[in-house]
């Protein structure tokens, strides 16, 4: 069935913000989102076609202190409890302008969390959701994704919204999850949907490949 990316990412951010999130509404003392921080995720092997049962490698690797984005201060946020990232995995069938020609597709990969730890959802048509691990001051996270069917498909991060630490569970942050280093092949997006213009979001959050 076809469906518009923007619509996965609008559920992305919904899923975000409810899972991810662990300080109750209305606590006396709660703040909202104090903190904004931005990491990098990449995707290889920097091809952009890959064999059917080939694996592509999402990662990453970001210290605990961490750059807070309106501030400019480094912050020590270890310990944080609910930090993850919800990956959309859509199949490219030919659309338009008007028409984005997509159709969710994550049932037609396997999963292997090499770094991680996943977490279950009720849209897997869709979605895999993870949160990182911590170790040795950084925050981890290593997902092996093995394509079973043939096509055109994309793999969309989302961010991560309303991030709490164990030692305050009030204090939040937001953290902007970019894919960087990456050759990430919007060509192939672009060709799905002649004459359409890329967003900001979809130049910083999708990687594009085609199964052969």
């Amino acid at each position: 069935m076809a469906t518009k990316i923007f619509t996965v990412v609008i559920l992305l951010i919904t899923a975000m913000a409810t899972i991810f999130s662990t300080c109750k509404k209305g606590g006396l003392g709660c703040a909202n989102a104090v903190y904004g921080f931005q990491i990098g995720a990449q995707a290889y092997p920097d091809k952009d076609s890959i064999h059917l049962g080939d694996t592509i490698w999402i990662e990453i690797n970001t210290s605990t202190n961490l750059t807070d984005m309106p501030s400019n201060n480094i912050i020590d946020y270890s310990g944080a409890e609910n930090l993850g990232n919800a990956l959309s995995f859509v199949k490219f069938i030919g659309g338009s302008v008007s028409d984005p020609g997509a159709a969710y597709a994550a049932n037609e990969f396997k999963f292997d969390i090499i770094k991680g730890n996943q977490i279950n959802n009720s849209f897997v048509e869709g979605i895999r959701e993870y949160l990182f691990i911590e170790k040795s001051n950084q925050y981890e996270f290593k997902l092996a994704v093995i394509p079973q069917q043939t096509g055109i498909y994309s793999i969309g991060l989302s961010n991560s919204v309303n991030v709490a630490r164990r030692s305050d569970k009030c204090t939040k942050a937001s953290f902007e999850i970019d894919f960087e280093n990456t050759n990430q092949h919007l060509y192939l997006l672009q060709n799905n949907r002649p004459g359409y213009v890329i967003s900001d979001y979809e130049k910083t959050h999708l990687y594009c490949f085609k199964v052969y």
